[in-house]
This record gives C-alpha cells, structure tokens and sequence, in this order.
C-alpha cells in the first residue's frame, strides 16, 4: 500500500480559514502538498511537454510513472520504467519499459535498436513476441527477396511472389505434375485457399 501522509485540500484550507493564524507546520504542511519541479522531478516549461525524471539508483529499474487503480492496493497496476533485464540478469539494458505489478515486462522498446519486444527485454527483431501471435490478417515481405506471404480471412492466396524464391532453391517444387514446368508451383488446398509446399 502507498504510504501517503499529506494533508488534503479540505485540512489545508482550514488552516486558513478567516481569522485563523497559521502556524509554521501548517506553511510546511501546505508546501509539502504541492509539487516542487526542483524536489519532485516533475517540470512543466512555456512552450514544451510535460517533463518527468526517472528516479531510484542509476543501476535500478529507473522507474518514472506507476499507475494505480487504487492507491489502497499492495502495488501499482503498471509501471513505466527507462530500463529493462538485460542478457546478465541485471537491470542493464535501456528502453522504454512497461511492467505489470508483479514486474514483469509486458512491452519493451530497445533504445539502442528499436526493437519492440513483448513479453521479453531482449529483443533481437524488429519485433520479438515471447508467446503464441493471433491475428485476423498477416502480411510478410522483403524489400531484396520477392518471397511475399499473405494470409487474410477474406483473400484466397495465402503465398504470392514465389517464383524468384523457388529458382534461387529457398522453395522446392513436391513432384512433377503433367503440364507443370519449372515456372509453376506446388499447389494444393487447404481450407479451400492454394498453399505452397516447402521441402521434399
């Protein structure tokens, strides 16, 4: 549970209420209530965003946002971290980090490469999941390769663009159907949709 000990607008306001003489706790508790952009952190310039600093030790999380559904819960629902696991177990790697309340890292963004990783610090593509992918479409191609994969609910071709690929040897052709020469490809069904088959 956040321990949360500041006085609030109601207990504040009474401190200064008409004809009332406010003691020096009473200022120290209605400067202690308010944020300071040199104490807290938190710095709002003309003309710019919102500015939050991390905090914690340098070779810590470097937490800067824990959000709540409730401040009476044990921990935060999600926290925003600057840092993530690195490949030494350590706190070592740079990136944009969210982790749920038991810590554990839901989404990374790698700041030296970009790579986005889900459900992993340490992603090594573009885009590494830790876990099984579902999706209604899926779209895969290769600037220098023309090896082109669709695959959309309402479109038949699930591989398209495969000729270059199956001459240079990265597909084989399954056997040798009459009328089918070395420009066509295998070709069955599946789920009613035409397939490529890949190996012998």
């Amino acid at each position: 549970m956040m321990e949360f000990t500041k006085a609030d607008r109601r207990k504040l306001k009474a401190y200064f209420a008409r004809y009332s003489i406010p003691t020096e706790e009473n200022f120290a508790d209605l400067i202690d209530g308010t944020l300071n952009q040199n104490d807290d952190g938190i710095v709002k310039l003309p003309n710019e965003p919102l500015s939050i600093q991390a905090s914690g030790a340098p070779e810590g999380s470097r937490a800067t946002l824990n959000l709540y559904n409730d401040f009476a819960n044990p921990a935060p629902d999600w926290t925003l971290t600057l840092r993530g696991e690195g490949a030494d177990g350590a706190l070592s790697r740079e990136g944009l980090n969210i982790t749920d309340n038991a810590g554990q890292s839901r989404l990374f963004i790698d700041k030296a490469s970009g790579n986005v990783g889900l459900g992993t610090t340490m992603p090594q593509q573009k885009l590494e999941v830790a876990g099984i992918i579902r999706a209604q479409g899926f779209e895969l191609s290769q600037r220098e390769n023309p090896l082109r994969h669709r695959m959309y609910p309402a479109d038949p071709i699930v591989y398209q663009n495969i000729f270059e690929p199956y001459r240079s040897g990265v597909m084989k052709k399954i056997g040798n159907p009459i009328g089918w020469d070395d420009t066509a490809y295998a070709q069955t069904q599946w789920h009613g949709r035409l397939i490529i088959n890949i190996g012998t």
